[in-house]
């Protein structure tokens, strides 16, 4: 994963992000030198995602890209969605809480195959 400003970023340059993440080749360095917060590198996507979900004020940086995406608005904000996706990932891998956070969420959208 990686977290970058896109008011830094043309729709090129994102592609080429995402296309770096699924190849496995993004790193911190690059993107924290480009102006980003920065990337955690786990290596190559063995398959590619089904679905790319896009939140933000810029997300139409992607509207007729090659990558399909969905404009996520878990919860009707946007502007919130790492958080949901946090308590996504604790109900995932630390499953004692799952029955608290679907109960207050609702069950997930999607399944993720971790």
């Amino acid at each position: 994963m990686f977290e970058h400003h896109t008011g830094e970023l043309t729709s090129d340059e994102l592609e080429s992000y995402l296309d770096q993440l699924a190849a496995g080749t993004v790193s911190n360095d690059l993107v924290f030198d480009d102006m980003g917060h920065g990337a955690l590198d786990l290596g190559p996507a063995e398959h590619p995602p089904e679905v790319v979900a896009v939140t933000g004020p810029r997300r139409a940086l992607l509207r007729g890209s090659r990558i399909q995406t969905y404009a996520a608005v878990p919860h009707g904000d946007m502007m919130i969605a790492g958080c949901f996706g946090l308590l996504r990932g604790v109900a995932a891998h630390l499953p004692e809480h799952a029955p608290a956070i679907e109960e207050a969420l609702g069950p997930p959208a999607f399944q993720n195959r971790v």
